[in-house]
């Protein structure tokens, strides 16, 4: 698990890597996440997980505030560009700045 912070120190949200510590921290109430990013395709259809990964990336682009370490982002573009390359985005997100 990554943490995320702001500039000054506070915790902004969590780059999780199991289900098992995604859903330690979602049904704790004490817990103080902010945001959650999910990064599993869901669709039956290549369409539709291709839209999956599409809106997966926008939701990371849209959501991501700074503060993680340099190897977290290199996981999380390693995934996009793995899955970029996999539904035919790779054009897309480089022309978006994605990946």
């Amino acid at each position: 698990m990554a943490t995320i912070r702001d500039c000054h120190g506070r915790e902004t949200s969590k780059l999780y890597f199991s289900w098992e510590e995604y859903h330690k921290d979602v049904f704790n109430p004490e817990s103080g996440t902010t945001a959650f990013v999910d990064f599993h395709v869901k669709g039956q259809t290549y369409a539709e997980k291709k839209n999956s990964v599409r809106e997966i990336a926008i939701g990371f682009q849209i959501g991501d505030q700074g503060g993680m370490y340099w190897s977290d982002y290199a996981i999380i573009s390693n995934w996009l560009y793995e899955h970029g390359k996999r539904f035919g985005l790779l054009c897309e997100f480089r022309e978006n700045g994605i990946c």
